[in-house]
């Protein structure tokens, strides 16, 4: 039997916007298994990043909860074992990229000699060990990508949660990212990716669910992906499967 690691049960959010109430999300239910790539599938607006921010305890939900090891995600206690990458990610720009990671490493209670190690490590993984002393500010999109997945896996969490982490990435370092992606895997560690890019879930995914207007549409198993173009277009566009 599958250890679930993550559970969403009947997940709703609404935002108030002046007079206008925006239901987010309605009713989302999901399980996440233990050691499996699940990637998180719908158009711009559908929900992926708000339900993200609720897994990653920014947000509160309306109603429902989302459960992390069995605590809910309000829990700062449901986060030590967690890492997270936001959508667009922002750092202070005048910290250069080695003290961003020194930093975060301070933050999850690694000490000085061990975080240097584990610093060097994940920079020449991420092929940023040349730009480390440069300050972020100096940085591209793409590496600004690199080192917010860098911060996020500095302390070797079990679970990673990761809003679009391929947006912004050039070929090498898209297949950089999924190379380390299936090594996570292979290692017993759960990921979950939000993408709007079919191919990127094609190409890693166990299983994914597609979300639409804020309700989950289907969950698709590795052996029914083949057609996830067609089935993606069919509810996103004509509002059936």
């Amino acid at each position: 039997m599958e250890e679930i690691v993550i559970k969403i049960i009947e997940l709703q959010k609404i935002y108030k916007q002046r007079s206008k109430k925006i239901n987010a999300l309605k009713g989302i239910n999901l399980n996440i298994n233990k050691g499996e790539i699940f990637g998180f599938l719908g158009p711009n607006g559908a929900g992926k990043s708000t339900t993200i921010k609720i897994m990653a305890g920014l947000i509160k939900p309306t109603q429902g909860k989302v459960l992390i090891n069995n605590k809910r995600s309000e829990n700062p206690n449901s986060r030590r074992r967690l890492g997270f990458l936001p959508e667009n990610p922002s750092f202070i720009e005048t910290l250069k990229g080695r003290e961003l990671l020194l930093l975060s490493a301070k933050i999850h209670g690694i000490i000085e000699q061990d975080a240097k190690e584990k610093i060097d490590y994940i920079l020449k993984l991420l092929s940023l060990y040349d730009a480390a002393q440069r300050e972020i500010r100096k940085y591209s999109k793409g590496m600004i990508q690199k080192i917010g997945f860098a911060s996020c896996i500095i302390h070797d969490p079990d679970i990673l949660i990761l809003d679009e982490p391929l947006s912004g990435l050039d070929p090498i370092a898209r297949y950089q990212f999924k190379k380390i992606f299936r090594d996570l895997k292979d290692k017993g560690k759960t990921i979950f990716f939000s993408s709007h890019i079919i191919p990127d879930v094609e190409d890693l995914c166990d299983r994914i669910a597609i979300i639409n207007k804020g309700k989950l549409a289907i969950i698709l198993e590795r052996s029914e992906i083949k057609n996830l173009e067609e089935i993606f277009i069919n509810i996103t566009q004509h509002g059936k499967i």
